[in-house]
């Protein structure tokens, strides 16, 4: 790579260079409002290998890199506490949905519902409990105000829902908990919440994206075979 960059335009060299992201980023405001902003993931090697049945069976080692768009993270969601006990429900540039009872989150298994994937979010985040008490007293004390974005097309190849759904958890978590930070831990927690959002929308995948935007820079990742799936990012 860097005999590359140094055979081209030294403008472009510094434009890659800003372009590598650190790492997804959390804003609070007093956790009335929480912003959750994360980049891009490029894979330079080993793409596939974190997928099932490959991971399982095998192992999984990726290699991939953080990337901003013109100096932005351009995937992200904005949590707000609202007085009225209910869920709403924003993807943007489509209409809206508000969710005053648990059926209105009974149709998240299907990727092709409204909101679906901010509704698995809110589920495995804990927000949401949805074989708890109605939603209305699950939300007495407040209900919440969800809206994502991405900037860049729907299939991509980017990464960009895994990376969003690890936003929504992670802005679900801080919104509800003050103390919440995305240390190390917190960001080993977050790459396998992704999962369990996959999952419960019955999409399923690897883990490699959400890696890609959770740490920051370049990094390899590896898993062992076996279940329940661990990975370790360096």
């Amino acid at each position: 790579l860097k005999d590359v960059l140094a055979a081209g335009d030294k403008v472009a060299e510094v434009r890659w260079k800003a372009s590598v992201a650190k790492t997804i980023r959390v804003r609070a405001r007093l956790r009335s409002k929480v912003t959750v902003t994360a980049p891009l993931r490029v894979d330079l090697a080993g793409g596939w290998s974190d997928t099932p049945p490959i991971c399982h069976e095998h192992g999984g080692s990726v290699a991939n890199v953080a990337v901003t768009i013109d100096g932005a993270r351009p995937v992200g969601c904005a949590v707000s506490r609202l007085v009225e006990p209910v869920l709403v429900l924003r993807v943007e540039g489509l209409e809206e949905v508000r969710c005053r009872e648990l059926e209105d989150l009974a149709d998240r298994r299907d990727p092709r519902a409204p909101a679906a994937l901010l509704k698995c979010a809110a589920v495995v985040a804990g927000a949401i409990d949805v074989a708890g008490s109605p939603l209305v007293e699950q939300l007495a004390g407040g209900g919440l105000e969800v809206t994502s974005w991405s900037r860049v097309p729907t299939g991509s190849g980017l990464g960009t829902s895994s990376i969003l759904a690890a936003c929504l958890v992670a802005a679900f978590r801080a919104a509800r908990d003050e103390a919440y930070a995305l240390d190390d831990a917190a960001r080993g927690e977050l790459v396998d919440a992704t999962l369990a959002v996959e999952a419960e929308l019955t999409t399923g995948g690897g883990w490699q994206d959400q890696v890609g935007g959770i740490y920051g820079g370049f990094k390899l990742a590896t898993s062992s075979t076996g279940l329940p799936v661990r990975v370790e990012t360096r």
